[in-house]
């Protein structure tokens, strides 16, 4: 299947208002180390970290679950930003990220903190997503439910063009006319 025409699926939309979100735990368990997993793990083998692609889109990886992947894209200059995870999978969101995917902030209160109103989409291939649930299915001792290799998860705003190409919703005197007896 050819790069334009592969098909992707959204693990979860989230709204940062305060340039604060969570790392969701199914994003957390499709990057190779779930919830539980990392809230155990020591505060500097909690980071998560996104690498620039193109259109706006980060990839979210796990420096400690990919490290090859990391250091490849460290060298390549590719890296735009890290940002260090609570034991509740919870970090800002850093200014080199926000700016990449063309995020909208605005200072909020007295106190300075940064807000948005956009929203994010967290999404992966549909094949890998597919995996990832068969493979869900058939593990029933809690254990990691890995793909063998770093998985593409994405990161962007989530406003999308061409979503669903063939959609279209009539409006005004169009959307009397499509609820006529007899129109098409």
């Amino acid at each position: 299947m050819s790069r334009e025409s592969e098909e992707f699926v959204v693990v979860k939309a989230v709204h940062p208002s305060w340039c604060t979100t969570q790392l969701p735990g199914e994003v957390a368990e499709l990057l190779g180390a779930p919830p539980e997993k990392l809230a155990r793990a020591p505060r500097e083998a909690r980071t998560v970290a996104f690498l620039r692609r193109p259109e706006g889109t980060a990839r979210a990886i796990l420096p400690q679950e990919a490290p090859d992947l990391f250091a490849a894209e460290m060298v390549a200059g590719r890296v735009l930003a890290t940002a260090q995870l609570t034991d509740k999978l919870v970090f800002n969101i850093p200014s080199g990220l926000e700016a990449h995917l063309g995020l909208v902030t605005f200072r909020r209160g007295d106190g300075g903190a940064r807000g948005t109103d956009d929203t994010l989409a967290w999404f992966l291939p549909r094949s890998q997503y597919e995996e990832y649930r068969r493979r869900s299915r058939e593990v029933a001792d809690g254990t990691p439910r890995s793909l063998g290799g770093p998985p593409r998860v994405y990161l962007c705003r989530s406003v999308f063009r061409a979503l669903r190409p063939g959609l279209h919703e009539p409006t005004g005197s169009e959307a009397v006319r499509a609820h006529l007896p007899g129109a098409a």
